[in-house]
């Protein structure tokens, strides 16, 4: 025969039942089950009903479920339930819908407050469905109608409600490593970029240093070379610069992935923006073999642009082109309206390198059409389906992004690729207010 404890007033005690255990109003414990079962499920139960009938009802259902060894404490109401809730832990708590004074869904609510998270099951006086989703509204795992409370619903919705919180803990658990992994990732990633932005910048001064002695003697200011000399010198100094702006990128990207980046914009000529970047890159164009070409159309509108940074990008776009187009190919660079919004130019670099596989055009569109600071940033780390590409073309898109419009790439296998971009146009009487950061 189960055993019940606890103060109990003589005037409002039950008769014992042989069907079932004593359950008496006042604070009460039950243990039903034997001390120490061998493959028998330890569960605690804290019940609050003040009805004392319907609490013996639920320690008779507790009693019926055979492979428990339950114990179940009873409260007739909120004062005891909250005192016994804080005397230690339970499994889980089955609260009456209706209490009196303060109904089950308050006493819910006030225990959440209090700090308890152990799963609740609301037993309601029928089937209500209001009272259901009110009772999962305030947190409840679960609710039972007193008229279908038997041993078998209440084993499974005991058993339910702490499977679930298991999950919900094992979870919660499982999110904080993740976010002890993350936390971790971006500190060793932090000493990363660290490590390299100290390399980056203890290799620009030397490197400054080189190209300006590289200059002079480009220039004869040491003496004439001879024609061979000459042609290594040239060669030595295009090298240099192509790690300049290969260092030059790769901080610029640091920048870009710390939102430390910001334009300067201003109306700027487009055309003449573009004029200057080629003349530029014209010399290391035909010392390659490689034609140089520029089309700007006539009477565009200035551009809303970082003069210094579009400078950049072209650069970068048609550095690209000269190192994947042989001697005797072309790269056509072209400033038009654009045709799909009136609002912006359109800058595009072509060339007749050997072009691009299908999958990788789609993985750079991904990137681009991305429009987020960090997509240039995932792609590097190897995310899903990025593509691989350089730093330079990282800052290209992420420039574009910067100034608000869109970078897309065409390719075929063995014609070339064609690499476009948009720039907001500046309306004359916009031209002081649109002057600023963007």
């Amino acid at each position: 025969m189960p055993r019940s404890t606890g103060p109990i007033p003589p005037s409002k005690s039950m008769p014992e039942s042989p069907a079932g255990p004593t359950v008496e109003a006042g604070t009460s414990r039950v243990h039903l089950g034997p001390g120490e079962p061998r493959g028998k499920r330890r569960i605690a139960l804290l019940a609050v009903d003040d009805f004392p009938s319907d609490l013996f009802i639920l320690a008779r259902a507790v009693s019926s479920i055979a492979d428990w060894d339950a114990e179940l404490v009873t409260s007739p109401g909120a004062a005891e339930f909250l005192a016994a809730l804080e005397s230690r832990a339970f499994d889980v708590l089955l609260i009456d819908y209706s209490l009196g004074a303060v109904n089950g869904i308050e006493l819910l609510r006030e225990a959440r407050q209090s700090g308890t998270d152990c799963p609740a099951i609301i037993l309601t006086v029928r089937d209500d469905a209001r009272s259901a989703v009110q009772a999962l509204q305030a947190g409840a795992s679960d609710f039972i109608s007193k008229d279908d409370l038997t041993g078998e619903t209440l084993k499974r919705a005991v058993e339910g409600a702490i499977e679930r919180r298991n999950l919900q803990l094992a979870i919660a658990e499982y999110r904080k490593r993740l976010e002890r992994a993350k936390e971790n990732l971006e500190r060793k990633n932090e000493e990363i970029r660290s490590f390299y932005r100290t390399i980056t910048q203890e290799l620009t001064t030397p490197l400054g240093t080189a190209l300006e002695l590289l200059n002079d003697l480009a220039l004869g200011t040491d003496g004439t070379l001879a024609a061979e000399q000459q042609e290594s010198v040239e060669a030595i100094r295009e090298s240099c610069n192509q790690i300049a702006v290969c260092l030059k990128d790769f901080l610029d990207m640091g920048r870009l992935e710390a939102g430390r980046l910001a334009l300067w914009v201003k109306p700027d000529d487009l055309g003449d923006v573009v004029a200057r970047a080629i003349s530029t890159l014209a010399p290391r164009a035909r010392s390659l073999g490689v034609s140089l070409e520029m089309r700007v159309a006539a009477g565009m509108e200035p551009a809303l642009i970082d003069r210094t940074r579009v400078n950049q990008l072209l650069t970068n776009l048609v550095d690209r082109a000269l190192e994947f187009t042989p001697a005797g190919g072309r790269i056509e660079v072209e400033a038009n309206e654009d045709p799909f919004d009136p609002g912006f130019l359109d800058v595009s670099v072509g060339d007749t390198g050997p072009g691009m596989e299908p999958d990788e055009v789609q993985r750079l569109l991904t990137l681009f059409c991305g429009n987020e600071a960090g997509s240039s940033a995932r792609a590097r780390e190897g995310a899903p389906g990025a593509p691989e590409i350089g730093y330079g073309l990282q800052v290209c898109h992420e420039i574009v992004r910067l100034h608000r419009g869109e970078m897309t790439v065409e390719s075929q296998v063995g014609k070339g690729s064609t690499f476009s971009f948009t720039l907001p146009k500046a309306a004359a009487d916009e031209a002081i207010e649109s002057e600023g950061s963007f």
